[in-house]
């Protein structure tokens, strides 16, 4: 589902529940989490520079952002569904591969020895270091801070291959990944809901949030990025394995252009193959300008550039998958 990206952090708590941390914060924060009135951006999308630089890295940030934040939490809710699969409730403590330790609290508030309402779970990860090796990506990582879990609701065997449903909301607290190449760090709460039809292999997921920031350091360049009043679905089909996505909302980012505080809206919902978005169109907007971003084909987006907010597309940028995950990535 939503095949993960490669980028440094997002992935390792799927490693066997150890991964790795120590991150630092931008010193240049997007708007605050939970901001309900959008702010104005230092970024202008219609601004041509550079081939429309501040359109593409606004748009890559929009995209990825949601994208790699939402698979964070998301990966670490089914790695403790696993865990609580496969164990019974109780605090259990490990050693990661290259030292310090990860320990895991897994609740069972009304002893039904099922995932089930009222639930809840701790991780709690102190100078655990790990080997990360996900595509290209390869680094030692140490991971510190913590993950709190809350079951709303659950129906079925969940997590298993049999239909079930579950609400949870996921907390992120310092948590904090350190690799040779900077780092990266996330902190708010982020609720997941997810229905699975064992017939089709099919997950109807969602997702939201109004107060987790991610921040990250790489090759010492800061940037950050702020979700407010924001939503996701994720139909992901077992047959074709594509997911259909739609986001709504607000994402904010810091990058060495500026300050990009971004209204969300799906267009025509996008559908991702392989990880990559090869249909559909979302719309972002600052307080300014806006822009459409149209997506053909993996190597085939579209940027229909809109200063003022006009309604009329000033200019249409073409650009590719490949140079949007440049900006994002800072190469």
């Amino acid at each position: 589902m939503f095949a993960k990206r490669v980028f440094p952090g997002i992935v390792v708590l799927s490693l066997a529940a150890c991964g790795g941390g120590g991150g630092s914060e931008s010193t240049n924060q997007p708007t605050g989490p939970g901001a309900s009135v959008q702010q104005d951006s230092t970024i202008k999308l219609g601004d041509s520079a550079n081939s429309y630089a501040a359109a593409k890295t606004a748009t890559s940030y929009a995209l990825y952002g949601s994208q790699d934040t939402y698979r964070f939490f998301l990966n670490a809710l089914f790695a403790v569904i696993d865990a609580a699969n496969r164990t019974t409730a109780g605090t259990y403590s490990e050693a990661c591969s290259g030292g310090g330790t990860v320990t895991a609290t897994l609740a069972d508030n009304d002893n039904s020895q099922t995932i089930s309402r009222g639930d809840t779970a701790t991780l709690t990860f102190s100078n655990c270091r790990q080997w990360v090796t996900v595509g290209e990506f390869n680094d030692n990582a140490t991971v510190n801070g913590g993950m709190t879990f809350r079951v709303k609701s659950a129906s079925g065997a969940v997590g298993t291959s049999s239909n079930y449903s579950i609400a949870a909301d996921v907390t992120s607290q310092n948590y904090a990944v350190g690799l040779s190449t900077g780092s990266v760090a996330f902190n708010g709460t982020m609720s997941i809901s997810d229905t699975y039809v064992s017939a089709t292999g099919s997950h109807a997921l969602s997702a939201s949030s109004n107060d987790v920031v991610a921040s990250r350091t790489l090759k010492g360049v800061a940037t950050s990025i702020a979700l407010s009043n924001w939503s996701l679905t994720d139909d992901y089909s077992g047959v074709t394995r594509d997911d259909t996505v739609s986001l709504s909302g607000n994402v904010n980012s810091s990058t060495p252009l500026g300050t990009a505080n971004l209204s969300v809206s799906t267009v025509v919902p996008v559908l991702f193959s392989s990880g990559l978005p090869y249909s559909g169109s979302m719309k972002l907007a600052t307080t300014a300008d806006a822009v459409t971003v149209t997506f053909a084909a993996a190597e085939n987006v579209t940027l229909s550039i809109d200063p003022g907010k006009k309604g009329v597309a000033a200019a249409t940028v073409g650009t590719t998958q490949t140079q949007l995950n440049s900006a994002f990535m800072g190469s």
